[in-house]
């Protein structure tokens, strides 16, 4: 049996056909629950109903402030004070010397069998998330 989906990540509806493409293959997140390498989650585009599992192939931790040209241009933007500046209106609590954590990720795209029991599992995670 597939190791199960404990996590999900929301994003924007845009998101969904570059991540669903392959040609987004990273997003940094502020204050979320750090994800390890291998970690299986959910990627959700509540806007359109859809969801895709993500793994995660690599993670680490940065000041805001340190983000670089690579993790800038990884994210569509051309510079760093733009990703920053973008990050700052997605968490406007988000202080420079705040960490963000930097998640690198492939779409599974055979989750085989356990395709219905993810989606399950995702039904009550965001069920829990709303009545939260």
């Amino acid at each position: 049996m597939n190791k199960p989906v404990d996590y999900v990540l929301k994003f924007h509806k845009d998101f969904y056909p570059v991540i669903k493409s392959g040609y987004k293959y990273s997003t940094i997140r502020a204050g979320s629950k750090p994800l390890r390498v291998d970690d299986l989650c959910f990627a959700y585009f509540h806007e359109i109903g859809e969801v895709l599992i993500l793994r995660i192939k690599e993670h680490y931790s940065k000041r805001l402030i340190d983000l670089t040209d690579k993790e800038a241009e990884s994210e569509g933007y051309m510079h760093p004070c733009l990703l920053r500046h973008e990050l700052k209106n997605i968490y406007p609590e988000l202080k420079t010397n705040d960490y963000v954590y930097y998640y690198r990720f492939e779409l599974v795209n055979n989750y085989g069998r356990d395709l219905l029991k993810c989606l399950n599992e995702f039904e009550k995670k965001i069920t829990k998330e709303l009545e939260d």
